[in-house]
């Protein structure tokens, strides 16, 4: 005979069955994985939050490497892809899957450093031969009458030649920031003329900057902050030596 305490277990455990009582990690994956993970939502959260994070990022990944197969590194899909894999199969892979990913990740990080490390170190060597001080920096209004169809912005510098040897050539960028050193803007200059060793020589390189009244531009923002306001930083990015010699910084 059986006894009502077996007869209640036998029947839970037949709530269990019908229920899906098993663990997330048994569900097996549709033809549409999105559409059984919002099927399968409640019991899926069971699962600790961040695995149910991975299989999520892992899944987006997989759905945007059908649409974008060049978008997504490695293989979120894996062999054969989801339909018919268990969820605890799923995560496996998408452990796999993260781990390239962050592998990835740190390698193109790591060149990133690299990179940078030695565009310091060149324009250091630069900066130890020539150094550049903005001196002034003035706006010539709009003249039509003069032809000037917009105002100009120029810009007076020193530099001085910390060398032995003379200048030919310096090519670099400004970077202007207000007094708070909030970055205002920056522009290209190049110094095509000769330094002499030791000497410091004035230039505003025969050049000058169009403005555009009212579009909030980086070079309106320079050219509407007083001198006394304006912070000017020079970053060098090639230097040529009479002689021929060349310091050249990697682009950023």
């Amino acid at each position: 005979m059986v006894s009502r305490f077996q007869a209640v277990a036998v029947a839970i455990a037949a709530i269990c069955v019908l229920s899906a009582c098993s663990k997330p990690t048994d569900i097996v994956f549709g033809e549409n994985p999105l559409q059984t993970m919002t099927e399968h939502g409640e019991e899926l959260r069971k699962l600790p939050q961040e695995d149910r994070e991975l299989l999520a990022r892992f899944i987006r990944a997989r759905e945007m490497q059908k649409i974008l197969p060049e978008a997504v590194s490695g293989d979120p899909a894996g062999a054969g892809g989801l339909p018919g894999r268990t969820v605890g199969e799923a995560l496996t892979m998408a452990q796999k899957w993260q781990a390239d990913v962050n592998a990835r990740l740190a390698a193109a990080e790591a060149l990133k450093q690299r990179a940078l490390a030695e565009r310091k170190a060149a324009m250091d060597r630069i900066s130890q031969s020539v150094s550049v001080a903005l001196l002034k920096k003035w706006v010539r209004p709009r003249d039509i009458d003069e032809g000037r169809y917009h105002a100009e912005l120029h810009l007076l510098f020193a530099v001085e030649n910390k060398s032995a040897q003379d200048v030919r050539l310096l090519k670099g960028r400004v970077l202007f920031a207000d007094a708070a050193g909030d970055h205002l803007g920056s522009v290209e200059v190049e110094f095509d003329e000769p330094m002499a060793a030791g000497k410091v020589t004035q230039s505003d390189m025969g050049s000058y900057w169009r403005l555009t009244n009212g579009m909030g531009s980086e070079l309106e923002r320079i050219a509407g902050t007083s001198d006394g306001g304006l912070n000017a930083t020079f970053e060098p990015t090639s230097l040529v030596f009479a002689d021929g010699t060349v310091l050249k910084a990697p682009s950023d």
